[in-house]
C-alpha cells in the first residue's frame, strides 16, 4: 500500500511516479499553453506533508485522491466544453490566486491592487484610457491572466482549446477585478471575510455530480452493506 515517505529530516512527503500515459497528456497540455508558460510535464508528483505522521497520512490520502482525479482527467484528453459552474469554479481559483498576491500586511498592497484594477477597468471600457492602449488589450489580458489560467487548468488536469481558454481569460478578468477590490478594502483595514466569495462554487465532485459517479458510489455502498 502506498503511504507517505519520511525523509531523513523527519518530514513526510507524498511521492509518486507519473505514469507514461499521463506524461504524454502533460506534454499535450504544454503544447496547448502559450509560449513561456511553466512546463507541466514531470517525472514525479511530490508534496511536503509535514512532520506529524497522523496528519501526513490524512494529507497523503486527500492529495492522492486529487492526483488520481487529475490524472484521470488528463487521460481523457482535450475538453471541448466546460459548464458554467466549472468556469465559475475555475474563476474562483483565479480570484484566490490574485488575492493571495496582495496580502494586507504588505506595504503598498492596496496601491498595487488599485493600479491593476484601473488597468483592467480601462481594458473593459469602465474608465477612460490613461495607462493602457486598445491595441495592447489582448497582450495585456494574456499577461495579466495567462499564467493563472494555465495554473488552474493544470491543477484540474484540463486540456482546453483556444475558444475555451479565451472564455476562461475573460472570467479571470472579472475575478481579478473582484480580488483587487477586496485587496484594496483590506489594505484600508476592512479585514472581514468577503461576502461575495460565494460567487465561486466548489469544483463539481464527479462522485455526486455525474450519473456514473452516483452509480459507482451506490455500488460501493451496496458492496459494503
Amino acid at each position: 500500500m502506498r503511504k507517505p515517505i519520511r525523509e531523513i529530516n523527519g518530514v513526510y512527503h507524498y511521492r509518486r511516479r507519473v505514469p507514461d500515459d499521463v506524461r504524454r497528456a502533460l506534454r499535450a497540455f504544454d503544447a496547448c499553453s502559450p509560449a513561456g508558460s511553466p512546463r507541466q510535464d514531470k517525472r514525479e508528483e511530490k508534496k511536503r506533508l509535514g512532520k506529524d505522521k497522523a496528519a501526513a497520512d490524512a494529507a497523503w490520502a486527500k492529495h492522492d485522491r486529487e492526483v488520481e482525479a487529475r490524472w484521470e482527467q488528463l487521460r481523457k484528453g482535450a475538453v471541448f466544453g466546460l459548464t458554467t459552474v466549472q468556469i465559475q469554479a475555475l474563476a474562483g481559483d483565479v480570484y484566490r490566486r490574485w488575492l493571495k498576491g496582495f496580502p494586507a500586511e504588505r506595504f503598498h498592497a492596496g496601491a498595487s491592487a488599485g493600479f491593476a484594477l484601473m488597468a483592467m477597468q480601462e481594458m473593459d471600457g469602465e474608465l477612460p484610457r490613461q495607462f493602457t492602449s486598445a491595441v495592447d488589450d489582448e497582450d495585456m489580458l494574456e499577461s495579466f491572466h495567462g499564467e493563472h489560467v494555465t495554473a488552474v487548468l493544470a491543477a484540474r488536469g484540463l486540456i482546453v482549446g483556444r475558444r475555451m481558454r479565451r472564455a476562461l481569460i475573460l472570467a479571470a478578468q472579472r475575478a481579478a477585478k473582484h480580488a483587487c477590490r477586496v485587496a484594496i478594502k483590506r489594505s484600508e483595514g476592512d479585514l472581514r471575510p468577503d461576502p461575495d466569495e460565494t460567487l465561486y462554487p466548489d469544483w463539481p465532485d464527479p462522485a455526486t455530480a455525474t450519473l456514473s459517479g452516483l452509480c459507482a458510489s451506490w455500488i460501493r455502498a451496496k458492496s459494503t452493506a
